[in-house]
């Protein structure tokens, strides 16, 4: 029924954002699938349904909606995400859609590689990256470790955390993420060295990303060896 993706954006931070994609079916049409995770999203302006209803797939209702622009469109709530799907004509596509949201899959139900084949698969290096160390963690011990300072101020002393109230703290708890440590050329290259100066080699070479459960990797910091150890955030 699916032929290709011709067209995706997305936005947001890693656990809201709103995916926007336009596939090709295999008799030409294009359908239009639009994701977020939460509520259905609050639109400006007034509503251009012409004709609405509403049917049930399993317990989970689906209201469709035939606009004027020429599109119908199915909306739901489902797993705690909000989905859109729409075909260009009227009501009569509403079974069609039906039939590809029964398709839907949470990313969460499909197969997660182990944290070292993830972090094994990152290409965030303009040359090459190797990986230093991967680790499965969760959202809650990533937010920890963010939240958390390596190296007091001073003695008696506060010390400032990494961040002050991690974005990981918007993901569910026991959502996996992997942690990966890659070493490789990370910053931008320096020109030749001049007259009688020595060569001194580019001090980005380490970087940490993170891979929540939308596979998309998230740079939490580059830097130098010397100055970022390899710290497990934990399970």
């Amino acid at each position: 029924m699916l032929l290709c993706l011709r067209n995706a954006t997305s936005g947001g931070s890693a656990y809201d954002s709103g995916y926007d994609d336009v596939i090709q079916l295999l008799d030409g049409r294009d359908l239009h699938v639009y994701e977020r995770r939460g509520a259905k999203p609050i639109k400006a302006g007034a509503v251009q349904a012409l004709r609405s209803g509403a049917r049930k797939i399993g317990t989970e209702t689906w209201t469709w909606s035939v606009l004027e622009n020429g599109a119908t469109v199915i909306d739901a709530v489902t797993r705690g995400v909000y989905v859109e799907l729409d075909l260009r004509g009227d009501e009569t596509q509403v079974d069609t859609l039906l039939e590809l949201a029964k398709l839907l899959r949470s990313v969460e139900s499909i197969p997660r590689p182990v944290a070292a084949e993830i972090c094994g698969a990152l290409r965030l290096s303009a040359t090459t990256n190797t990986v230093l160390a991967s680790f499965a963690s969760s959202a809650k011990s990533v937010a920890i470790w963010q939240e958390t300072p390596e190296i007091p101020d001073g003695p008696g002393a506060t010390a400032s955390p990494h961040v002050i109230g991690s974005a990981w703290r918007a993901h569910p708890p026991d959502e996996p993420v992997a942690v990966c440590y890659l070493e490789g050329s990370f910053g931008a290259p320096g020109g030749p060295p001049g007259a009688g100066s020595t060569y001194v080699p580019q001090v980005d070479d380490r970087l940490v990303a993170l891979v929540g459960v939308d596979r998309r990797p998230i740079v939490w910091t580059i830097g130098n060896h010397a100055s970022m150890k390899v710290t497990n955030p934990g399970p």
